[in-house]
Protein backbone atom coordinates (compact mmCIF):
# COMPACT_ATOMS: atom_id res chain seq x y z
CA UNK A 1 0.00 0.00 0.00
CA UNK A 2 2.46 2.60 1.25
CA UNK A 3 0.31 5.67 0.60
CA UNK A 4 -1.34 8.16 2.94
CA UNK A 5 -5.02 8.33 2.09
CA UNK A 6 -6.22 11.10 4.36
CA UNK A 7 -9.81 12.09 5.07
CA UNK A 8 -10.88 8.53 5.84
CA UNK A 9 -14.45 8.09 6.99
CA UNK A 10 -16.76 5.15 7.63
CA UNK A 11 -18.71 3.61 4.76
CA UNK A 12 -22.23 3.17 6.12
CA UNK A 13 -23.40 0.26 3.99
CA UNK A 14 -23.09 -2.80 6.23
CA UNK A 15 -25.22 -5.82 5.36
CA UNK A 16 -25.10 -9.60 5.21
CA UNK A 17 -25.70 -11.50 1.97
CA UNK A 18 -25.85 -15.07 0.82
CA UNK A 19 -25.69 -16.20 -2.80
CA UNK A 20 -29.47 -16.38 -2.96
CA UNK A 21 -29.93 -12.85 -1.60
CA UNK A 22 -27.16 -11.16 -3.58
CA UNK A 23 -28.46 -8.36 -5.77
CA UNK A 24 -32.01 -8.47 -4.41
CA UNK A 25 -31.54 -5.85 -1.72
CA UNK A 26 -32.83 -8.27 0.89
CA UNK A 27 -31.00 -8.22 4.22
CA UNK A 28 -30.31 -11.28 6.32
CA UNK A 29 -31.75 -11.45 9.77
CA UNK A 30 -29.01 -10.53 12.20
CA UNK A 31 -28.26 -12.44 15.36
CA UNK A 32 -30.18 -15.53 14.21
CA UNK A 33 -27.86 -18.18 12.73
CA UNK A 34 -30.48 -19.96 10.62
CA UNK A 35 -28.74 -20.30 7.24
CA UNK A 36 -27.15 -23.57 6.13
CA UNK A 37 -23.59 -24.27 7.21
CA UNK A 38 -21.19 -22.92 4.56
CA UNK A 39 -17.66 -24.14 3.97
CA UNK A 40 -16.38 -20.56 3.83
CA UNK A 41 -17.76 -17.26 5.09
CA UNK A 42 -16.01 -14.13 3.86
CA UNK A 43 -15.99 -11.03 6.01
CA UNK A 44 -16.18 -8.67 3.04
CA UNK A 45 -15.08 -5.15 3.95
CA UNK A 46 -16.92 -2.47 1.99
CA UNK A 47 -14.04 0.01 1.85
CA UNK A 48 -10.52 0.14 3.29
CA UNK A 49 -9.59 -1.77 6.45
CA UNK A 50 -7.78 1.20 8.01
CA UNK A 51 -7.93 4.98 8.41
CA UNK A 52 -4.20 5.60 7.81
CA UNK A 53 -1.93 3.08 6.12
CA UNK A 54 1.07 4.11 8.26
CA UNK A 55 -0.44 3.34 11.65
CA UNK A 56 -1.53 0.23 13.53
CA UNK A 57 -5.20 -0.60 13.06
CA UNK A 58 -5.73 -3.26 15.74
CA UNK A 59 -8.75 -1.48 17.21
CA UNK A 60 -10.40 -1.09 13.78
CA UNK A 61 -9.80 -4.76 12.94
CA UNK A 62 -11.21 -5.80 16.32
CA UNK A 63 -14.32 -3.67 15.81
CA UNK A 64 -14.98 -5.12 12.32
CA UNK A 65 -14.73 -8.66 13.69
CA UNK A 66 -17.08 -7.79 16.56
CA UNK A 67 -19.56 -6.43 14.03
CA UNK A 68 -19.27 -9.54 11.86
CA UNK A 69 -19.55 -12.18 14.56
CA UNK A 70 -22.21 -10.19 16.38
CA UNK A 71 -24.52 -10.17 13.34
CA UNK A 72 -23.73 -13.67 12.05
CA UNK A 73 -26.68 -15.13 10.09
CA UNK A 74 -25.23 -18.60 9.41
CA UNK A 75 -24.66 -21.81 11.28
CA UNK A 76 -21.11 -22.98 12.01
CA UNK A 77 -18.64 -22.37 9.16
CA UNK A 78 -15.41 -24.24 8.59
CA UNK A 79 -13.41 -21.19 7.56
CA UNK A 80 -13.95 -17.47 7.96
CA UNK A 81 -11.75 -15.34 5.70
CA UNK A 82 -10.67 -11.70 5.90
CA UNK A 83 -8.80 -9.65 3.27
CA UNK A 84 -5.04 -9.31 3.09
CA UNK A 85 -3.75 -6.56 5.36
CA UNK A 86 -6.86 -6.77 7.52
CA UNK A 87 -4.49 -6.05 10.40
CA UNK A 88 -1.41 -3.87 9.99
CA UNK A 89 1.41 -2.95 12.33
CA UNK A 90 4.85 -1.36 12.43
CA UNK A 91 7.99 -3.45 12.11
CA UNK A 92 11.29 -2.57 13.77
CA UNK A 93 14.13 -1.84 11.36
CA UNK A 94 16.38 -4.60 12.72
CA UNK A 95 13.88 -7.37 11.98
CA UNK A 96 14.35 -9.30 9.77
CA UNK A 97 17.95 -9.56 8.54
CA UNK A 98 17.19 -9.77 4.80
CA UNK A 99 14.33 -9.24 2.37
CA UNK A 100 13.47 -9.55 -1.31
CA UNK A 101 14.59 -12.59 -3.28
CA UNK A 102 17.40 -13.02 -0.75
CA UNK A 103 15.02 -13.49 2.19
CA UNK A 104 15.27 -16.82 3.97
CA UNK A 105 12.89 -19.01 5.97
CA UNK A 106 14.58 -17.75 9.14
CA UNK A 107 13.63 -14.17 8.21
CA UNK A 108 9.99 -15.21 7.95
CA UNK A 109 10.20 -17.10 11.25
CA UNK A 110 11.53 -13.95 12.96
CA UNK A 111 8.33 -12.12 12.02
CA UNK A 112 5.93 -14.58 13.63
CA UNK A 113 6.29 -13.32 17.24
CA UNK A 114 5.68 -9.74 16.05
CA UNK A 115 2.61 -10.75 14.08
CA UNK A 116 1.36 -12.98 16.90
CA UNK A 117 1.46 -10.11 19.39
CA UNK A 118 -0.85 -7.98 17.22
CA UNK A 119 -3.23 -10.90 16.55
CA UNK A 120 -3.40 -11.57 20.28
CA UNK A 121 -4.30 -7.90 20.78
CA UNK A 122 -7.13 -8.08 18.23
CA UNK A 123 -8.64 -11.39 19.33
CA UNK A 124 -9.80 -10.60 22.83
CA UNK A 125 -11.40 -13.24 25.02
CA UNK A 126 -14.83 -11.69 24.49
CA UNK A 127 -14.37 -11.74 20.71
CA UNK A 128 -13.16 -15.35 20.74
CA UNK A 129 -16.20 -16.41 22.75
CA UNK A 130 -18.39 -15.14 19.88
CA UNK A 131 -16.15 -16.42 17.10
CA UNK A 132 -15.96 -20.02 18.32
CA UNK A 133 -19.76 -20.26 18.07
CA UNK A 134 -19.60 -19.17 14.43
CA UNK A 135 -16.53 -20.74 12.83
CA UNK A 136 -13.82 -23.33 13.35
CA UNK A 137 -10.94 -21.40 11.77
CA UNK A 138 -10.39 -17.70 11.14
CA UNK A 139 -7.88 -16.37 8.63
CA UNK A 140 -6.39 -12.93 9.28
CA UNK A 141 -4.25 -10.96 6.85
CA UNK A 142 -1.44 -9.29 8.84
CA UNK A 143 0.84 -6.69 7.20
CA UNK A 144 4.08 -5.65 8.88
CA UNK A 145 6.11 -2.71 7.55
CA UNK A 146 9.11 -0.65 8.54
CA UNK A 147 9.47 2.84 7.10
CA UNK A 148 12.18 5.30 6.14
CA UNK A 149 11.92 9.00 5.50
CA UNK A 150 11.62 10.02 1.85
CA UNK A 151 11.38 13.77 1.22
CA UNK A 152 9.65 14.28 4.51
CA UNK A 153 7.16 11.45 4.04
CA UNK A 154 7.25 7.84 5.28
CA UNK A 155 8.11 5.24 2.64
CA UNK A 156 8.03 1.48 3.09
CA UNK A 157 11.47 -0.02 3.68
CA UNK A 158 10.85 -3.65 4.65
CA UNK A 159 7.45 -5.26 4.18
CA UNK A 160 5.79 -8.59 4.95
CA UNK A 161 2.28 -9.81 4.25
CA UNK A 162 1.47 -12.66 6.59
CA UNK A 163 -1.67 -14.74 6.94
CA UNK A 164 -2.62 -16.22 10.30
CA UNK A 165 -4.98 -19.18 10.45
CA UNK A 166 -6.40 -19.21 13.97
CA UNK A 167 -8.14 -22.17 15.59
CA UNK A 168 -10.71 -20.11 17.49
CA UNK A 169 -12.16 -22.99 19.47
CA UNK A 170 -9.86 -22.32 22.44
CA UNK A 171 -10.53 -19.71 25.14
CA UNK A 172 -7.36 -17.76 24.39
CA UNK A 173 -5.10 -17.24 21.41
CA UNK A 174 -2.00 -19.35 21.95
CA UNK A 175 0.97 -19.75 19.61
CA UNK A 176 0.14 -23.42 19.08
CA UNK A 177 -3.36 -22.44 17.87
CA UNK A 178 -2.08 -20.04 15.20
CA UNK A 179 -0.66 -21.26 11.89
CA UNK A 180 1.32 -18.95 9.61
CA UNK A 181 1.97 -18.37 5.95
CA UNK A 182 2.18 -15.22 3.81
CA UNK A 183 3.01 -13.76 0.43
CA UNK A 184 5.72 -15.53 -1.56
CA UNK A 185 5.31 -13.80 -4.93
CA UNK A 186 6.06 -10.05 -4.83
CA UNK A 187 4.62 -7.33 -7.02
CA UNK A 188 7.16 -5.14 -8.83
CA UNK A 189 7.72 -2.54 -6.08
CA UNK A 190 8.32 -5.30 -3.54
CA UNK A 191 11.19 -6.98 -5.43
CA UNK A 192 13.73 -5.92 -2.79
CA UNK A 193 11.40 -5.18 0.14
CA UNK A 194 9.18 -8.23 0.69
CA UNK A 195 10.05 -10.91 3.21
CA UNK A 196 8.97 -14.07 1.40
CA UNK A 197 6.93 -16.80 3.04
CA UNK A 198 8.40 -20.27 2.34
CA UNK A 199 6.37 -22.14 -0.28
CA UNK A 200 5.85 -25.12 2.00
CA UNK A 201 4.12 -22.85 4.51
CA UNK A 202 1.09 -22.53 2.21
CA UNK A 203 -0.04 -26.13 2.85
CA UNK A 204 -2.34 -27.01 5.76
CA UNK A 205 -4.69 -29.75 6.83
CA UNK A 206 -7.63 -28.44 8.85
CA UNK A 207 -10.75 -30.34 9.84
CA UNK A 208 -10.07 -33.09 7.32
CA UNK A 209 -9.58 -30.59 4.48
CA UNK A 210 -6.35 -30.01 2.59
CA UNK A 211 -6.11 -26.24 2.39
CA UNK A 212 -3.88 -24.08 0.19
CA UNK A 213 -3.57 -20.63 1.77
CA UNK A 214 -2.31 -17.82 -0.49
CA UNK A 215 -1.23 -14.23 0.02
CA UNK A 216 -2.33 -11.41 -2.24
CA UNK A 217 -0.27 -11.69 -5.44
CA UNK A 218 0.36 -15.42 -4.91
CA UNK A 219 -2.81 -16.30 -6.81
CA UNK A 220 -1.18 -14.99 -10.00
CA UNK A 221 1.25 -17.88 -9.92
CA UNK A 222 -1.65 -19.88 -11.33
CA UNK A 223 -2.53 -17.32 -14.01
CA UNK A 224 -1.64 -18.54 -17.49
CA UNK A 225 -1.50 -14.96 -18.72
CA UNK A 226 1.04 -14.01 -16.04
CA UNK A 227 3.04 -17.15 -16.79
CA UNK A 228 3.48 -16.14 -20.42
CA UNK A 229 4.85 -12.75 -19.38
CA UNK A 230 7.51 -14.24 -17.11
CA UNK A 231 11.13 -14.43 -18.22
CA UNK A 232 12.19 -18.00 -18.97
CA UNK A 233 14.72 -19.10 -16.40
CA UNK A 234 13.92 -16.04 -14.25
CA UNK A 235 13.09 -16.01 -10.56
CA UNK A 236 9.37 -15.52 -11.14
CA UNK A 237 9.15 -18.46 -13.53
CA UNK A 238 11.14 -20.61 -11.09
CA UNK A 239 8.93 -19.91 -8.06
CA UNK A 240 5.76 -20.28 -10.17
CA UNK A 241 6.81 -23.71 -11.39
CA UNK A 242 7.60 -24.76 -7.83
CA UNK A 243 4.22 -23.55 -6.55
CA UNK A 244 2.27 -25.29 -9.30
CA UNK A 245 4.15 -28.54 -8.80
CA UNK A 246 3.68 -28.38 -5.02
CA UNK A 247 -0.05 -27.62 -5.31
CA UNK A 248 -0.63 -30.45 -7.77
CA UNK A 249 1.18 -32.89 -5.48
CA UNK A 250 -0.59 -31.65 -2.34
CA UNK A 251 -4.05 -31.91 -4.00
CA UNK A 252 -5.88 -29.33 -1.87
CA UNK A 253 -9.66 -29.33 -1.64
CA UNK A 254 -9.87 -25.70 -0.44
CA UNK A 255 -8.03 -22.58 -1.64
CA UNK A 256 -8.10 -19.44 0.53
CA UNK A 257 -6.79 -16.23 -1.05
CA UNK A 258 -6.04 -12.95 0.77
CA UNK A 259 -5.85 -9.94 -1.58
CA UNK A 260 -5.66 -6.43 -0.15
CA UNK A 261 -7.93 -4.39 -2.42
CA UNK A 262 -10.39 -5.64 -5.02
CA UNK A 263 -12.59 -3.16 -6.87
CA UNK A 264 -13.60 -5.23 -9.92
CA UNK A 265 -14.80 -8.76 -10.69
CA UNK A 266 -12.11 -8.93 -13.38
CA UNK A 267 -9.00 -8.47 -11.24
CA UNK A 268 -8.55 -12.12 -10.23
CA UNK A 269 -10.50 -13.69 -13.08
CA UNK A 270 -7.61 -15.29 -15.01
CA UNK A 271 -5.83 -16.31 -11.82
CA UNK A 272 -8.88 -18.18 -10.48
CA UNK A 273 -9.35 -19.80 -13.89
CA UNK A 274 -5.77 -21.00 -13.57
CA UNK A 275 -6.48 -22.45 -10.13
CA UNK A 276 -9.36 -24.49 -11.54
CA UNK A 277 -7.04 -25.76 -14.29
CA UNK A 278 -3.86 -26.42 -12.31
CA UNK A 279 -5.47 -27.49 -9.01
CA UNK A 280 -8.27 -29.79 -10.22
CA UNK A 281 -8.86 -31.27 -6.74
CA UNK A 282 -10.05 -27.93 -5.31
CA UNK A 283 -13.83 -27.86 -4.88
CA UNK A 284 -14.06 -24.66 -2.81
CA UNK A 285 -12.16 -21.39 -3.04
CA UNK A 286 -12.56 -17.73 -2.21
CA UNK A 287 -10.75 -14.40 -2.10
CA UNK A 288 -11.06 -12.24 0.99
CA UNK A 289 -12.47 -8.92 -0.20
CA UNK A 290 -11.86 -5.30 0.74
CA UNK A 291 -13.88 -3.46 -1.88
CA UNK A 292 -11.85 -0.33 -2.61
CA UNK A 293 -9.39 1.03 -5.15
CA UNK A 294 -6.27 3.17 -5.24
CA UNK A 295 -6.68 5.20 -8.40
CA UNK A 296 -8.82 5.77 -11.49
CA UNK A 297 -11.91 6.06 -9.35
CA UNK A 298 -14.11 6.83 -12.35
CA UNK A 299 -13.24 3.34 -13.64
CA UNK A 300 -13.72 1.65 -10.28
CA UNK A 301 -17.21 2.78 -9.36
CA UNK A 302 -19.61 1.92 -12.15
CA UNK A 303 -22.60 -0.33 -12.68
CA UNK A 304 -20.50 -3.34 -13.69
CA UNK A 305 -17.86 -3.24 -11.00
CA UNK A 306 -20.12 -3.58 -7.97
CA UNK A 307 -19.37 -5.32 -4.72
CA UNK A 308 -21.92 -8.05 -5.37
CA UNK A 309 -20.48 -8.87 -8.79
CA UNK A 310 -16.96 -8.80 -7.38
CA UNK A 311 -17.93 -11.24 -4.64
CA UNK A 312 -19.55 -13.54 -7.21
CA UNK A 313 -16.46 -13.61 -9.43
CA UNK A 314 -13.96 -14.39 -6.68
CA UNK A 315 -15.29 -17.65 -5.28
CA UNK A 316 -16.43 -21.14 -6.17
CA UNK A 317 -18.07 -23.84 -4.09
CA UNK A 318 -20.09 -23.31 -0.93
CA UNK A 319 -19.14 -19.74 0.00
CA UNK A 320 -21.23 -17.09 1.77
CA UNK A 321 -20.54 -13.44 2.49
CA UNK A 322 -20.95 -11.17 5.46
CA UNK A 323 -20.37 -7.50 4.66
CA UNK A 324 -19.05 -4.99 7.19
CA UNK A 325 -18.31 -1.27 6.98
CA UNK A 326 -14.83 -0.15 5.98
CA UNK A 327 -13.32 3.28 5.44
CA UNK A 328 -13.33 5.45 2.34
CA UNK A 329 -11.01 8.26 1.32
CA UNK A 330 -12.33 11.58 0.05
CA UNK A 331 -11.90 10.94 -3.66
CA UNK A 332 -13.95 7.72 -3.43
CA UNK A 333 -17.03 9.33 -1.93
CA UNK A 334 -18.39 10.91 -5.10
CA UNK A 335 -18.01 7.69 -7.09
CA UNK A 336 -19.77 5.64 -4.44
CA UNK A 337 -22.54 8.25 -4.47
CA UNK A 338 -22.73 8.08 -8.27
CA UNK A 339 -22.92 4.28 -8.27
CA UNK A 340 -25.64 4.29 -5.61
CA UNK A 341 -27.72 6.68 -7.73
CA UNK A 342 -27.23 5.05 -11.13
CA UNK A 343 -26.80 1.34 -10.38
CA UNK A 344 -29.62 0.59 -7.95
Amino acid sequence: MGRYLGGMSKVATSRRTTAGERGTGKKSKTGKPSQDCPDIVRIAVNGWTYRDCHTDNASDAHDMLVEAFGSWPYKMAKFTVTPGGFIQARLSKDCPESSGWDSKASDFEALKPVAYSIVDKVLTRALLSKAKKRTQFLSLGVDLSSYKDYRGKPKIDIHAELVAIVDVRSKNVRPENVYWTGKSYPVAWQEHKLVHAPLESHKFIFGGEKVLVLGCHDLNMFSNRSYKKQKRGGKRRHITNRMRKMALSFSPTVVLHHPHTTYSPRIWQTAWAGVREHVPTANTGASGIAFCGKKNQEKCWNCFQTLDKTLDATKFGKVCNLEVDGYECDNEKRWRKWAKTHCS
